[in-house]
């Protein structure tokens, strides 16, 4: 019944649709995704798996690929894995479009989101041709980083690296005479280090005197202070 009720209103579509535009195209070139959201959500460090439909108004003997668009991403697309089409096949009249959003030091703690839209071609008729997916990241306790540098911000580059060694958030490329720098990081449980380096080998020391904190919950886990060097490396430990 599902599947007749969404066959009944793409017709209709096409009905109205082919009388504005083409009465060549016949309801079978009818495309429409199945909803105009939906939401998931993302753990810090991990991966999320979700899947969408796309709908045609009839069925035919030969396989349908129609081409997705992403668009208005506030999400890294760097994270995300996304097909570039989606194909109905024969004897069908729903496709499925299978995607994946995997967490990066690029995310915000805020999340974001992205939209999927359906190609418009001339061999098609669009119905419902946008989809927008928000991401939300799972985060109750950011811990954040703050910098105050010392003039040189350009010098100054900077990473959080969990037990394994891999990085998880890092930063840097910011322009001398930058005064201070935040940025808030979802952190599982388990122990990380908070490395700096300064390429030109003085810190945070001149021609003022700089610092930079990692704070969790109220308490500085991490802190470095004026002249450290080439390297700063501070080890702590998050428990949420």
């Amino acid at each position: 019944m599902k599947i007749f009720n969404k066959f009944l209103v793409l017709c209709i579509a096409a009905f109205f649709i082919s009388c504005d535009t083409d009465p060549i195209l016949s309801e079978a070139n009818v495309v429409s995704f199945e909803e105009s959201s939906k939401s998931l959500a993302i753990d810090v460090g991990s991966s999320v798996s979700d899947q969408f439909s796309v709908f045609t108004g009839g069925i035919t003997g030969a396989d349908r690929t129609y081409n997705l668009i992403v668009e208005g991403a506030t999400i890294p697309l760097s994270g995300l894995d996304m097909p570039a089409t989606v194909v109905v096949p024969s004897g069908s009249n729903e496709g499925i479009v299978n995607f994946t959003v995997n967490y990066n030091d690029e995310f915000s703690i805020t999340g974001g989101s992205f939209n999927v839209i359906l190609e418009d071609t001339s061999t098609n008729l669009i119905g419902n041709s946008e989809i927008s997916i928000d991401v939300n990241v799972t985060c109750e306790s950011p811990a954040s980083i703050d910098f105050e540098f010392d003039g040189y911000a350009s010098e100054i580059t900077w990473s959080v690296i969990d037990s394994d060694d891999n990085t998880i958030y890092s930063g840097g490329g910011y322009s001398d005479g930058l005064a201070t720098f935040s940025r808030e990081v979802c952190l599982a449980d388990g122990d990380y280090t908070f490395v700096i380096d300064d390429s030109f080998g003085d810190g945070l020391s001149f021609p003022n005197i700089g610092n930079a904190t990692l704070t969790f919950k109220g308490e500085v886990l991490a802190e470095a202070v004026g002249d450290f060097g080439s390297q700063f490396v501070g080890e702590f430990t998050i428990v949420n």
